[in-house]
């Protein structure tokens, strides 16, 4: 069961298990908020798992925390976490009562019938003070009292009760201990505040008569024993113990009626019959059957402590008589009650000790007002006696302030005033005791002296300053400094102010520097840089910071020290520290470069933060119209505040055309920040053709360029052969001449006609020469890869192993196709194969030769008996089918919501003009695109091969001419996704298919990502009202509902000028964040991040100022970067001061007296602050059998009525005391008489514990 020994839930640091009750286990733990010992309730699982009994247990624990009642424990907290919930309540050392019962039965003892009697009454209290605000116990029993070793009415302890009202009302349940269960929850009926009548009624059963209740049905007749009885079934208390008062028994027998409305009506008529009864009461001498003793509840108490800690304790001794009960203290102490309420005891250490602020005092007390050494405590062995050392403010016994050097007397019940602490002195021989904390080491470290300036320190306001919070420079300290506020917010862009007030101490004028060191100097345009004072004085120097709104005010906390020096003596220097937060704020800037991209150049995206908090960038292109794709497709780039980058990219064109002009596509740069902003940046891309237009014309001049020049060069070769010719033919004979020339007129014109074929031969083949190459290589020259469509610039253009000239010129097969006959084997592996690539089945045995096992030789034929010749015919080449398929995406929407759902319509169609089957359809999707799920439908006569899917999509699919396939694509936008999603889905037909335009064979949608989020911001102190000094503790709870997380989320709080002790702590929910972490002073101040459904919850411990009066409205701000006018959030806590005092109560009187003779109680009331009481009533029970005879003051403001003087007395101010005296006449016999007095206020009293008193006087 010690498994969390050792751990730490929240602030809460587990010590030691303590068992369990019927609600979950107990265990005790240190809290580091309350620096006090709690009890852990974890509550069991059947409880936490049902949420509406939780909800009513969080409900009821958040009410019972504002209690203050001495019977009820104190509730602090309900919380749940991630497996479970528990209640954090007050420790109260000791086994329960059921255990303490338990050991008085071990040793045979039982409680006297007086404290058992008080001790209802103290439960019945409790239970009155609960039903009166609407609420029952529901579980009364023995196990959920406690015991609290201070005296309480009428005891030397006070009982406390635990779990009220957890139960929920109306719904069945069974009780612990079945013999407290009232008849009508054991019937499944409705329990009600007469339940809780029948448990006290069989609590007091049990203390009274010292066995656990049982049942006699045997007494009474058949008719009564029904649950609904009117009588009660128990077995009569006066069979166990026949000496007990029949008006008790009655009381028992009323309580635990079988029917409700039988029993007392409420728990204050039950307590009042109960203080009747004990006015009748005299000592029982006879013990109950089987007890040999009876012992106080306190004993067994003590033992079971003394037990706990391993005290050497024999039981047999430690069982003295209820009345003759002791402490166990072997020394006077001293109670220390500090500013913040917390109160420290100490044992006092004779013969006298020092307080002070210095180390060498005994006692060591840094707080206000209180000087170096201060006063001195004396004890000369009988008295005690305080001595003011002459300090600044001096020392209070009572409402009388000490004179220097000279002693005061001062008894144990009065108050010792030091500056704003109070101690009280607790003398062994005194009769009650104020329980206080164990005393930690008291001494602080060093700290500087304080000398109090002979003037008054006033705001401009007019309020007081506290003389602890100002700095005095070392030494003489003549220079004193005090900042009026150490923890400033401000945005980028706006302002803050706060104040400096400089004290010159000095006898003489002095002149100070202000030096500001560790943030720009630019954010206090109007700083102060000396100020001239007179001797004596102060002064207050306003300072404005005003940050700009640029990268340099980067957010968070920025610490700032002051320092001011003396211009008349170095050594007198204060440096203060002043820390100043900067709220964050997010903007950037973007931009294309080139604006134009022109075809294989790089372009680059070029993205400046402007903000103060480094971001992380996405980006993302929006091709929705241009048909380009990009790389990288996505690109993410940090850039801390103020900082540029760049993001290179390159883009291609989804179709280069061969022939035309440059055309222009436009396209869109999608950048967006973690913060939610976003920037769509327009751009555009030059798409040039393969072949330019101006090539064509250039290239038939470059052609006529070459022909002329080749016409050139034929004729110098062919000029002097010409010549020859003619000077051979003049010499031939004149006979011949003519025939000659004849000849040579028909040589002549057929040469020119030569001559002109052969340059226009010439023009032509230069002209063709870019025609004729064959860049490649693949054996097709350019013109004829123009010809037949295929790639100048790749010898193999349909990427079957095979040149484009081999196949067009040799094998005869589609350069453009594979598989040119759709067979399933490559043309390349066909010829690799010797098998024909133009036939489906090469040796004709009725197997597609990609099927085939030996597609090159024919099957074995069976002979017949009548054989049939065949004459084979060489089937017709086929080509390969042509087809078109396009594909579309679309969200439907330009943006997407991370958090929210997206769904996508996929549209595939076959545009003709062949039927395809298997085409393939792939998409991946984003990342950020999570729980996906799809579907396919297809239009009539197409067909999807396959069934819906939950992941990535890859399907086969069947499409008449005209047919579509659509899927349906559901999912939702990762919470935590920031820039644009981008989703791409590509189309495919089967490998023996021509895709005659893959242009539109790959679709992609991108959207920009906005961030959505809703919060809820909630403050509370879960309280209406609260009184000057008490602790307040604020819960501050952030929560987003989503769809999206919500970065960058900024939670301040200024705490309101009615508090004072400030410190909070921020934690997250798993998935959240929140910073700086740990526990944190000043204003709160904290961002982070908050996932969808989780919250940032940052707990605020404060203390409401002494003085303070009014309400106290305490405002909280949410700010996000995400959609600020509508997310902003304000939320305000509003808390009642009520004025609350602590009136004290001592009353002097004679021990001793004797017969019929006169005494006299002197009753001092004592008011201890902080409010002044008004309307202040002393009420003064006379002792019994003594007779009033006179008061003071006298009627109208004390009467005397039937034994009971009552005062009305007015008003009291802090501080101040007022005495009351009264004279009896004693009785003319020998006892002790008991005088009792109380008196309260209208106001709040913080402890109502010494709000009374019981004197007692011996009578001789």
């Amino acid at each position: 069961m010690d498994f969390l020994v050792g751990s730490k839930i929240d602030q809460y640091q587990i010590l030691e298990n303590l068992g369990e009750d019927t609600w979950g286990e107990l265990w005790k733990a240190r809290s580091s908020d309350l620096d006090r010992d709690v009890v852990l309730q974890l509550l069991h699982a059947e409880h936490t798992n049902n949420p509406g009994l939780l909800e009513h247990i969080a409900h009821i624990t958040k009410t019972v925390l504002r209690w203050r009642h001495p019977a009820i424990v104190r509730s602090f907290e309900f919380r749940e976490v991630e497996n479970g919930a528990f209640i954090v309540r007050e420790y109260i050392p000791g086994d329960n009562v059921q255990d303490l019962l338990e050991r008085l039965r071990e040793h045979k003892k039982t409680i006297p019938i007086v404290e058992a009697i008080q001790f209802t009454r103290q439960v019945l209290a409790a239970l009155d003070y609960a039903h009166q605000r609407g609420i029952t116990h529901g579980e009364l029993t023995p196990q959920c009292i406690y015991l609290r070793e201070e005296p309480g009415d009428g005891l030397l302890f006070q009982p406390v009760l635990a779990n009220f009202g957890l139960h929920i009302p109306g719904l069945p349940y069974h009780l612990s201990i079945p013999a407290y269960e009232p008849p009508e929850l054991a019937a499944g009926e409705k329990f009600d505040q007469r339940s809780d009548i029948y448990t006290a009624g069989m609590l007091l059963y049990e203390l009274t008569t010292g066995k656990s209740p049982s049942f006699d049905f045997s007494s009474i007749s058949e008719d009564v024993q029904s649950p609904r009885s009117d009588t009660s079934s128990l077995r009569l208390p006066r069979t166990i113990r026949p000496d007990l008062p029949e008006a008790l028994e009655e009381i028992i027998l009323i309580a635990t009626a079988g029917r409700p409305e039988d029993r007392f009506p409420s728990a204050e008529s039950m307590s009042s019959r109960l203080e009747d009864a004990l006015e009748g009461f005299s000592k029982l001498n006879t013990k109950p059957q089987g007890s040999e003793d009876t012992a106080s509840l306190l004993w067994a108490y003590q033992v079971s402590r003394s037990d706990t800690e391993d005290a050497p304790v024999e039981k047999e001794e430690i069982a003295p008589p209820a009345a003759e009960v002791t402490f166990d203290s072997s020394q006077d102490k001293i109670h220390i009650l500090l500013a913040d309420k917390t109160i420290h005891t100490i044992s006092f250490k004779p013969p006298s000790m020092t307080i002070g602020r210095g180390n060498d005092n005994d006692i060591v007390l840094n707080q206000p007002g209180v000087s170096r050494h201060h006063a001195r405590i004396e004890f000369d062995g009988q008295t005690y006696s305080v001595v003011d050392l002459d300090s600044r403010n001096g020392s209070y016994v009572g409402n009388q302030k000490l004179e220097s050097n000279k002693p005061r007397r001062w008894t144990e019940g009065i108050n010792l005033r030091v500056g704003e602490t109070w101690l009280r002195l607790e003398r062994i021989s005194q009769d009650r005791s104020t329980i206080a904390v164990s005393a930690e080491s008291m001494q602080p470290e060093e700290q500087e002296t304080i000398i109090e300036p002979d003037f008054k320190l006033v705001h401009p306001d007019g309020e007081g300053i506290d003389l602890t919070q100002v700095k005095f420079s070392p030494g003489k300290a003549l220079l004193g400094v005090y900042l009026e506020s150490a923890n400033l917010t401000v945005p980028p862009g706006g302002q803050v102010s706060t104040s400096l007030l400089v004290i010159n101490q000095a006898p003489i004028a002095d002149q100070f520097r202000i030096t500001f060191i560790g943030i720009p100097l630019e954010w206090l345009p109007n700083r102060p840089q000396s100020v001239s004072m007179q001797p004596a004085s102060q002064r207050f120097v306003p300072i404005t910071f005003q940050p700009a709104r640029s990268a340099e005010s980067r957010a968070g906390h920025h610490i700032l020290t002051i320092r001011i020096a003396s211009q008349n003596d170095a050594s007198q220097v204060v440096e203060l520290r002043l820390a100043i937060t900067i709220s964050a704020f997010a903007q950037f800037t973007g931009e294309i470069r080139p604006a134009r991209l022109n075809t294989g150049a790089k372009g680059q995206v070029i993205i400046r933060n402007l903000g103060n908090l480094p971001e992380t960038y996405s980006v993302g292109w929006d091709t929705k119209h241009g048909g380009i794709t990009f790389t990288p497709p996505t690109a993410k780039i940090t850039l801390p505040p103020g900082q540029s980058g760049s993001i290179s990219f390159f883009a291609k064109p989804g179709q280069r055309r061969w022939f035309g002009s440059e055309t222009l596509l436009s396209y869109g740069v999608v950048v967006s920040s973690q913060s939610g902003q976003f920037q769509t940046l327009k751009g555009e891309y030059t798409n040039r053709p393969l072949v330019p237009s101006w090539a064509p014309v250039a290239l038939i001049v470059l052609c006529l360029v070459m022909a002329c020049g080749a016409l050139l060069f034929f004729n110098q070769v062919t000029i002097p052969a010409r010549q020859a010719q003619e000077t051979e033919a003049a010499n031939l004979t004149a006979v011949a001449l003519e025939t000659l020339n004849v000849q040579m007129g028909s040589t002549s014109l057929a040469q020119e006609n030569a001559d002109a074929t052969l340059s226009s031969a010439q023009a032509a083949t230069a002209t063709a020469n870019w025609f004729i190459a064959d860049d490649d290589q693949d054996g097709l020259p350019n013109s004829q890869e123009a010809i037949f469509n295929t790639k100048p610039d790749q010898p193999d253009t349909d990427l079957d192993e095979l040149k484009d000239g081999d196949e067009i010129q040799k094998y005869k097969t589609n350069p453009l196709m594979p598989d040119s006959d759709g067979d399933g084997l490559t043309d390349g592996q066909e010829i690799a194969k010797n098998i024909d690539p133009l036939k489906r089945d090469t040796d004709g045995d009725g197997i597609e030769d990609g099927i085939d096992p030996d597609p090159g030789n024919a099957p074995t034929k069976t002979a017949t008996q009548s054989p049939t010749t065949i004459t084979p015919t060489r089937p017709a080449s086929t080509q390969n089918p042509t087809t078109d398929l396009s594909i579309f995406v679309d969200s439907g929407a330009a943006s997407a919501v991370p958090g929210a759902s997206m769904t996508y319509t996929i549209r595939v169609r076959n545009n003709g003009p062949t039927h395809v089957t298997n085409a393939q359809v792939i998409d991946t999707f984003p990342d950020a695109l999570v729980n996906i799920s799809w579907s396919c439908t297809a239009s009539s006569g197409s067909y999807c091969r396959g069934s819906n899917g939950f992941s990535n999509l890859n399907m086969m699919v069947d499409m008449l001419v005209g047919g579509e396939i659509t899927f349906i694509v559901s999912g939702s936008v990762s919470p935590g996704s920031s820039g644009a999603i981008t989703n791409s889905a590509s189309v495919s037909p089967p490998s023996r298919f021509v895709e005659s335009n893959s242009t539109n064979n790959v679709a992609t949608d991108t959207d920009v990502l906005t961030p959505k989020v809703s919060f809820t911001l909630a403050i509370t102190d879960n309280r209406t009202e609260i009184s000057p000094g008490q602790t307040n503790v604020y819960t501050i709870v952030a929560t987003n509902s989503g769809p999206s997380t919500a970065v960058g989320v900024v939670l301040s709080n200024v705490i309101p000028d009615a508090l004072t002790s400030l410190s909070w702590t921020c934690t997250a929910s798993a998935g959240s964040y929140c910073q700086p972490s740990g526990a944190q002073s000043g204003n709160v101040n904290t961002n982070g991040t908050i996932r969808p459904g989780g919250s940032i919850s940052i707990t605020v411990s404060t203390r409401v100022k002494d003085q303070s009066q009014g309400t106290i409205s305490n405002t909280v701000y949410l700010s996000s970067p995400i959609d600020p006018a509508q997310n902003n959030k304000i939320a305000t806590d509003v808390t009642v001061i009520t004025p609350a005092v602590d009136l004290v109560m001592n009353v002097e009187a004679p021990t001793t007296a004797s017969h019929s003779s006169t005494i006299t109680y002197t009753l001092t009331i004592t008011n201890t602050g902080p409010a002044p009481a008004s309307n202040i009533i002393l009420t003064n029970d006379l002792p019994f059998s003594a007779s009033f005879d006179a008061s003071t003051p006298s009627i109208p403001t004390c009467s005397h009525i039937l034994g009971t003087v009552t005062c009305g007395l007015g008003s009291l101010a802090p501080g101040a005391s007022m005495t009351v005296t009264i004279t009896v006449i004693t009785p003319n016999s020998s006892g002790t008489i008991s005088n009792q007095a109380e008196v309260e206020a209208d106001e709040q009293e913080l402890d109502s514990s010494d709000n009374d008193a019981t004197t007692l006087v011996q009578i001789l």
